[in-house]
């Protein structure tokens, strides 16, 4: 397989050029409807239209759809055969095929469909009003669902400290000043919206210009000394104007622009940019003694010009965003606030896009894993994610075709995408590998035995798990969870979800790895599961050991289902069994409660709950507030809300006795009575004496009723 050009290849470059000069020719087409008719994410659409792809996209699943619905437009309108105004699909595949191999391509376009240079001007630039922020590389914000709320193209802009020092500097510039503003901070923390919400106002005569085109540098210095007064020279991202291959271009530039700020008859003109902080440490620094000075014009171009941007909102800023989404109702803006960690709301909002353009342009086996990583979180697996269920369960999400054609090194190429951070706008990659801090101790179980975990990115989990959710996971995704979910309670929610969805294979597989490990609460769940399946047999095993176990509901749940089902004869012994069974649990709480004296809190919880689990409540009570007398809210919250939780369950030969002599069997009804008597139980037996019309068999039964201790 033939490796890509790199993202800033000519042939590449070259290339996307050819696919947006493709749309001019197709009459321009909204990325909406080129969404519609290709299939392809509106997002990368936009991307793919507006030039601001970097790498070259997939032929099958990008470039070759997107050309087809160039070719339905042309039809549908009417403008000529889609070959005369297109191309024919021939020369495109050669011109991609030669910039993936890094060669220039040839423009596949006809003479007649390139759009011929625009005239030259007078003057560089376009009125501020006909501009939009995303053609300035404003990065596009999230996308959410909105339930038809119309949204402006970004969020709510939220000012900072930053704001009101760009405010000045504009208020100087309508004086009849020029200047320079060179904002520098990490990437997306807001640095050229801040640029442009400066200067989105400003009135006519005012003007922006931005040069890129042959290459920023030849652009700027082309048109340089043709700029009038009234100029936004706009150098978003200026180290590709001043950190050149070639030094002397960059301080040819800088050079450039140092006399223009100066020449009052030029004036006035403003220029802005934009620096990451490793870039402006290059440019700003000092050689040492007999070091070349390589950076002369540009350091003293923006070494007194530079403003620095923070990282994140804090304080009165964090503040202030709170109150613009409650005033704005913007639901971007409040799920940043939510979901950005440690006030990093630019990232979050720029970095959604980012993300999803790196699951839409990623390889089938990079798409897989992300894929089953994905449905591991929305079906209840936790935030740590092994590497070996991820890599176990991918071939599950590929056709044949895919596996097939997959190179030996799929596997770490995939990882090496999904964990690079740098095309991620600051926001996290699309898997981040969980680091324990050192002395801590604190490591993801999946971890501790030196497997590699990963955490989601929250925007692609949320953004998942919305599009997947109608979606069953491969049996692969199944099989590598039963063997590689991080924990017990992974394994467990896990189960449920496969049970959930009637996999209940997969489900009584993961239940099994939950009881191997000890918590035998499951067994009453796999017993639900074979009896489902028809294994009876299987199933009243199971029920008989959780009943073993203290888990007596067990057994009331099979009793239940045999009576229902017809198999009174099974029914009724089960049920006697669960009486049987009943005894024993009622020992539970005295043993939870030495449990917890002996400093035993983990068995005396798993005993209590047991009780909960055979209609002994009152111990889940008892511990939850032993131990928030001893400073353990959180435990005790956690045992309350069990408490809250836990089922109460009647006496099974209760509800078989009054569905017997409802159906006639008074025989029946007063055996089972009998029964649930002896257990110590004589709810029933009392119920029937007072029911029956023949006096002399409602005397003998409150006899014995009252023999059995129900005076």
């Amino acid at each position: 397989m033939a490796k890509p050009p790199d993202d800033h290849g000519d042939g590449v470059r070259i290339f996307l050029d050819y696919l947006v000069q493709a749309r001019s020719a197709a009459w321009n087409p909204s990325a909406q409807w080129l969404s519609r008719h290709s299939g392809i994410p509106k997002t990368t659409v936009e991307s793919l239209i507006h030039g601001t792809r970097k790498r070259l996209p997939s032929w099958n699943e990008q470039v070759e759809r997107l050309l087809e619905a160039y070719r339905k437009k042309v039809t549908e309108d009417k403008r000529g055969g889609p070959d005369a105004v297109l191309g024919d699909m021939a020369a495109w595949k050669q011109a991609y095929d030669d910039a993936q191999n890094g060669r220039p391509p040839t423009c596949p376009l006809p003479m007649a469909a390139a759009p011929a240079p625009p005239p030259a001007t007078a003057e560089p630039g376009r009125p501020i009003g006909q501009l939009r922020p995303l053609d300035l590389e404003v990065h596009p914000a999230i996308r959410v669902d909105t339930d038809d709320q119309e949204l402006e193209e970004l969020p709510a802009y939220i000012p900072r400290a930053h704001d009101e020092t760009l405010a000045q500097v504009v208020r100087e510039v309508r004086a009849g000043a020029s200047r320079l503003v060179v904002l520098v901070g990490d990437s997306s923390t807001g640095k050229t919206r801040a640029l442009w919400e400066a200067v989105r106002t400003l009135p006519e005569p005012w003007r922006l210009w931005h040069p890129i085109d042959p290459g920023r540098p030849a652009a700027l210095l082309a048109e340089l000394k043709s700029i009038r007064p009234y100029t936004v020279v706009w150098l978003n991202e200026t180290q590709h104007y001043l950190l050149t291959a070639d030094p002397a271009v960059g301080e040819r530039v800088a050079g450039g622009l140092r006399e223009l700020l100066r020449a009052q008859e030029r004036g006035p003109v403003l220029v802005l940019g934009t620096l990451w902080p490793a870039y402006w440490k290059t440019l700003t620094a000092v050689p040492h003694a007999g070091q070349p000075d390589s950076y002369a014009q540009a350091r003293e171009l923006i070494k007194s010009a530079s403003v620095r941007l923070p990282e994140s909102f804090t304080g009165t800023d964090l503040d202030t965003a709170g109150r613009q989404a409650a005033n704005t109702g913007d639901p971007r803006l409040a799920e940043a606030l939510s979901q950005a960690p440690q006030g990093r709301l630019t990232q979050y909002l720029a970095g959604g896009p980012a993300l999803l353009e790196l699951y839409d342009n990623a390889e089938p086996a990079a798409r897989a894993i992300l894929d089953a990583a994905t449905d591991a979180r929305r079906l209840g697996h936790g935030p740590a994610l092994p590497r070996l269920l991820l890599a176990e369960a991918a071939p599950g999400y590929l056709s044949d075709e895919q596996w097939n054609l997959l190179d030996d090194d799929w596997l770490e190429r995939a990882f090496t995408y999904l964990t690079d951070h740098r095309p991620c706008r600051g926001a996290r990659p699309p898997l981040a590998r969980i680091k324990p801090r050192p002395s801590t101790g604190h490591a993801p179980a999946a971890q501790r035995g030196g497997e590699p975990t990963y955490r989601l990115a929250d925007y692609l989990e949320q953004h998942g798990t919305r599009t997947r959710r109608s979606l069953c996971p491969p049996a692969a995704f199944w099989n590598a969870a039963t063997r590689h979910a991080a924990t017990m309670s992974d394994h467990r929610a896990l189960a449920e979800a496969a049970r959930d969805r009637g996999r209940y294979r997969h489900a009584s597989a993961l239940y099994q790895a939950v009881a191997d490990a000890g918590d035998t609460s499951v067994l009453r769940e796999m017993a639900r599961i074979r009896e489902q399946a028809g294994d009876h047999e299987g199933a009243e095993r199971l029920a008989r050991a959780a009943a073993d176990a203290g888990y007596i509901l067990a057994l009331w749940d099979l009793a239940r289902t045999r009576e229902q089902g017809g198999d009174h004869e099974s029914a009724e012994r089960i049920a006697r069994a669960a009486l049987d069974a009943r005894h024993i649990a009622a020992q539970l709480p005295e043993m939870a409660r030495t449990r917890e004296q002996a400093g035993d809190h983990e068995g005396a919880e798993r005993l209590a709950r047991a009780a909960a689990d055979a209609g002994y409540i009152l111990p889940l009570f008892d511990l939850a507030r032993t131990w928030q007398r001893a400073g353990d809210h959180e435990g005790a919250k956690r045992l309350y809300q069990a408490a809250d939780d836990a089922e109460y369950t009647t006496n099974p030969l209760d509800e078989m006795v009054w569905k017997r002599e409802r159906a006639g069997d008074r025989e029946g009804a007063e055996r089972l009575a009998r029964a649930a008597a002896d257990a110590g139980d004589t709810t029933a037996l009392d119920g029937l004496a007072r029911k029956r019309g023949d006096h002399e068999g409602a005397e003998r039964l409150a006899r014995a009723a009252a023999d059995a201790g129900d005076t």
